[in-house]
């Protein structure tokens, strides 16, 4: 949701007048838009409550170092694919901005970029069951991956604000493979008990 929520803010910016404060208006913009979603996240909760409690701490059992599940066969490559994905995703959107400067796009054309490889990322998501179903897991990390570090390769090299959207909307969509399928990766290999460390 916070990448839509960005787009949005965005292009709010880019329509209101030079003077006014932009960084408030957006401020505003998101807090009311965290509220207008603040019911799901209860439902969540009290879902949660109605499936049963977490075991006391003293009755859970002790966790593996994060050394040794490091450790495990096949860890090191599922981490470090989950956290090149997820690095890759902090860098775009940080310097996104600055090449759409460069380039002479405005706030509101680098906020559409931005929300293009949000709802790209989150369309992919829909279908994934669909994909795990014909493709083998581990291509499709390695297809979704490859395609998207091409693409986030050549997006510099792009004048064309189409051209840039295309990419990102390439991007978005198989890092919203990339990165569940990564995750899950990591899961899969952990002991139940450790998941949530690993």
């Amino acid at each position: 949701v916070g990448l839509p929520l960005v787009a949005l803010v965005g292009f709010l910016a880019h329509r209101v007048d030079a003077e006014a404060n932009v960084p408030v208006l957006g401020l505003w913009v998101m807090a009311v838009l965290t509220l207008a979603l603040l019911p799901s996240a209860l439902f969540l909760v009290t879902q949660q409550h109605r499936l049963g409690t977490p075991a006391p701490r003293h009755e859970l059992p002790a966790r593996t170092p994060v050394r040794t599940l490091f450790g495990l066969q096949g860890m090191p490559a599922a981490m470090m694919s989950s956290l090149a994905v997820l690095a890759s995703m902090d860098l775009l959107t940080g310097y996104l901005p600055l090449l759409g400067e460069e380039r002479g796009w405005s706030v509101a054309a680098v906020s559409l970029l931005l929300g293009a490889r949000a709802f790209a990322s989150m369309a992919s998501r829909i279908w994934l069951g669909q994909l795990l179903v014909r493709v083998p897991r581990d291509r499709l990390i390695i297809s979704a991956t490859g395609v998207s570090a091409m693409a986030v390769l050549l997006l510099p090299f792009l004048d064309s604000l189409a051209l840039a959207g295309l990419a990102m909307a390439v991007i978005g969509f198989f890092w919203g493979i990339g990165q569940p399928l990564t995750m899950s990766w990591v899961v899969q290999i952990s002991p139940a008990r450790d998941r949530s460390s690993a």
